[in-house]
């Protein structure tokens, strides 16, 4: 990937212009997904933003020709704790004991399904209040998401 773009400079991109940048051949979406996954680990441990990291099936599938050829294909995303379940990944909606009992999905939503329809390729989920009911995250369950901009 020497000649590809860093993650920092697909950090100011949007889901159309990566979209747009993969179809013209410019990014692969193997390049979007792991560019992706270096910044969430790069900057995850001040955010505590990401809970749940799928991070080898995402790159799998962006690999695959079995990736859906959606007017998002390849573009990474990751989804919110909260309704967006997904079959046999951890569903908690930011509650302790569906943490606990390591509660998993059976099915995929029917959000998750035109997600993956689109091409969108799910890296993990993101942390969430109990049951989405506050404005901030703060659970129990996995601890408070930090601001970006002031993580003390």
């Amino acid at each position: 990937m020497s000649n590809s773009p860093t993650n920092d400079e697909l950090a100011g991109e949007d889901a159309v212009g990566l979209a747009d940048r993969i179809r013209r051949g410019d990014l692969s979406p193997v390049e979007a997904v792991q560019a992706t996954i270096d910044r969430i680990e790069r900057l995850d441990g001040d955010l505590n933003a990401v809970i749940h990291k799928q991070f080898e099936d995402a790159l799998e599938l962006a690999a695959s020709p079995d990736l859906p050829d959606g007017p998002f294909r390849g573009v990474p995303m990751l989804l919110k704790d909260l309704w967006a379940e997904e079959a046999g990944r951890p569903h908690h909606a930011g509650i302790q004991a569906l943490k606990d009992a390591d509660h998993r999905s059976t099915i995929d939503s029917n959000m998750v399904t035109r997600y993956k329809e689109a091409g969108f390729v799910i890296v993990g989920r993101t942390n969430t209040p109990e049951l989405g009911l506050v404005a901030t995250t703060e659970s129990l369950a996995y601890g408070p998401c930090r601001n970006p901009w002031n993580t003390g």
